[in-house]
């Protein structure tokens, strides 16, 4: 067996299978933190920033970062991000739970463990099916999480974790992670803490984004710090028969732009349907073991960065008023590598509730304020981050009267009137 448990700075072999003949897929260059966001009001602001390259393992079809940021320095006491700012994905995680539920038949008496909890979401989506709940947070938003009635123990999910969960509740039928298994360091202590947190035969659910989408539609923008890893099933595959454990399903949802669900289970199982099987050979076909696939991946992000920035220019020569409309981590990624500034981009708006309302974009001097001053300021132009919500955002912003033209960054610049 591999040692999975990953050591920070550079990464010289495969995160799963131990591979060093790593291939080039990208190097964004020198990128600050995505989630680390400072006051405006900040005399001085200090960043420090890391190198943000992805490379590619022709043995089990990983990719994975190059090198590795500090995760206590990634999360921590001034963490930005919080899942029930966005309604889109509060329903989801409700679906989800709801669904979870149904499938695989739960009971009222069974423990479910959200695993990187967050302000407890998808756990109040549980709640509501009358199942036991405690959710596993490192970060500050575990105080939220708290203080909302979301039981949630203010830790990193691993061995020591989950023997605290058994203290207080016993083990676990089910253990969830969404969008966070591919920000997990340290793999192997996170795989022994499933060993002890879930009951014989039980279920480990995880949702991340999937490679073929981040390759089909160009979304380089997930590519930052805490995401040390994209997720192919072929590695997934391989990672957890190094372990006592059995992935049983796989399904292909429409979140973060196109994510998979796994459904893993503890033991030696055979698959709930063929869905694993279709998945490893749709990888196949698709090039993920083929260099060709990644260079192609690569001059698709040239072109669309190019794209970008000449049209941002364009508007500015002709005097057009531009902002930004949202900011998701993937949004640092997109502003620091195509070059934006606040030239380009004066400012971006998120909503009200937002943690990051009247602080500075990492690697930027860009501000972001709150949505509400769309009315007053009416911008000529919108450039919509969160591109993969682009019709959920564009009926909210044509329910409140706004006109504008939104720019579609990706998969390729695209203007969208509303």
């Amino acid at each position: 067996m591999n040692n999975h448990d990953l050591r920070d700075g550079p990464q010289t072999k495969c995160q799963i299978c131990g591979n060093i003949d790593l291939q080039p897929v990208i190097d964004l260059g020198i990128q600050p933190l995505a989630d680390k966001l400072k006051p405006i009001d900040s005399d001085y602001i200090e960043e420090t920033s890391y190198p943000l390259e992805q490379k590619w393992c022709n043995i089990c079809g990983l990719n994975q970062l190059g090198y590795i940021a500090p995760a206590n320095v990634m999360f921590g006491d001034d963490y930005n991000y919080k899942t029930g700012v966005t309604k889109e994905l509060i329903s989801y995680q409700a679906e989800m739970a709801a669904d979870l539920f149904s499938s695989l038949e739960l009971n009222k008496s069974d423990l479910v463990c959200d695993l990187g909890s967050n302000d407890g979401t998808l756990l109040k989506g549980f709640q509501k099916t009358g199942v036991k709940v405690i959710g596993v947070e490192p970060t500050n938003i575990a105080d939220l999480a708290n203080a909302d009635g979301i039981p949630t123990l203010r830790m990193p999910f691993g061995e020591v974790a989950a023997k605290e969960v058994v203290k207080r509740e016993g083990r676990a039928v089910l253990a969830t992670a969404t969008n966070v298994f591919a920000h997990v360091q340290k793999l192997g202590d996170f795989i022994r803490g499933l060993e002890i947190v879930l009951s014989e035969d039980g279920w480990f659910c995880f949702e991340n984004h999937y490679l073929a989408e981040i390759i089909n539609t160009t979304q380089y923008d997930t590519i930052y710090h805490e995401h040390l890893r994209s997720l192919s099933i072929s590695a997934i595959v391989n990672l957890f028969s190094q372990y006592k454990f059995s992935v049983v399903r796989v399904q292909q949802t429409s979140r973060y732009g196109g994510n998979i669900r796994v459904t893993v289970r503890k033991g030696i199982h055979d698959c709930l349907d063929g869905s694993v099987e279709e998945f490893l050979k749709k990888e196949k076909d698709l090039g993920f073991f083929n260099q060709d696939t990644y260079n192609s991946f690569k001059e698709k992000i040239v072109s669309s960065k190019i794209a970008l920035l000449q049209k941002l220019i364009e508007l500015k020569k002709q005097g057009k008023s531009v902002a930004g409309y949202s900011l998701p981590a993937r949004a640092v990624t997109l502003i620091n590598y195509v070059g934006l500034d606040q030239d380009l981009l004066p400012y971006v708006v998120e909503q009200p509730t937002s943690l990051k309302i009247n602080k500075f974009i990492p690697g930027t001097r860009i501000p972001v304020l709150s949505n509400e001053c769309l009315e007053s300021s009416c911008p000529d132009y919108l450039v919509i981050f969160a591109w993969h919500l682009k019709d959920e955002i564009m009926n909210h912003l044509r329910a409140r009267g706004l006109k504008a033209t939104c720019i579609i960054p990706l998969p390729e610049v695209s203007l969208i009137e509303l």
